[in-house]
């Protein structure tokens, strides 16, 4: 998600970015130190990826809490109204990546959310009743994984029939397509072109 807003008496702009680690970490340049300060920081490089195992992954991730990060960029205003002008505004993805790039770390959070009361049980009834229960989640992996085996769906210490977006997007590859949303914003879709499709897309989910 980003956010933008004009500072108070300035003509910059802030443009505030929360999302996964995995994608916004990367597009970081500098981090706020203890001091609140800025300080070089590699987040397309190894700087980053130890931040995504060691904190993301094993202090938040595999612990159940869904870990978000904070970060920002400042911009001058009179920069980001003609790069609207240019691309259409705010909604495009040309602009979105422009304002997303060079970023500065602000905090990595893990948040807990808490199975709601009775869901352990409900899926144990559907699983004993012979329904095939799954699930599907755009969290970070590990805590998907940590709900699954909360559930019962996935087994301690194991990651059998756990798939991840990129190994389902690669088994999936023939039947995507690639077109443009009446703004020009890029889409990605099943084509299913006969039945042969459609049997690989259900042999897939299952």
């Amino acid at each position: 998600m980003i956010t933008a807003f004009v500072m108070p008496d300035s003509t910059m702009v802030r443009v505030v970015v929360k999302g996964a680690p995995e994608r916004v970490i990367p597009m970081c340049v500098s981090q706020l130190d203890g001091s609140n300060d800025s300080a070089d920081f590699e987040g397309s490089g190894d700087q980053g990826q130890e931040l995504l195992d060691n904190i993301v992954s094993a202090e938040m991730a595999q612990q159940g809490l869904k870990p978000i990060v904070i970060a920002y960029r400042d911009i001058e205003e009179e920069e980001i109204t003609h790069m609207m002008q240019e691309t259409g505004g705010f909604e495009s993805e040309e602009l979105r990546e422009f304002l997303s790039k060079d970023l500065t770390l602000v905090a990595t959070a893990g948040l807990e959310d808490k199975l709601r009361e009775g869901i352990v049980e409900i899926v144990s009834d559907l699983y004993n009743g012979g329904t095939n229960t799954r699930i599907l989640s755009g969290d970070h992996k590990e805590s998907v994984i940590h709900t699954a085996r909360t559930l019962n769906i996935v087994e301690k210490d194991s990651t059998k029939g756990v798939l991840f977006a990129e190994d389902l997007r690669a088994q999936l590859e023939d039947l995507l397509k690639e077109e443009k949303d009446p703004k020009g914003e890029s889409l990605t879709s099943f084509s299913f072109k006969d039945i042969a499709s459609r049997n690989t897309f259900k042999q897939t989910l299952q």
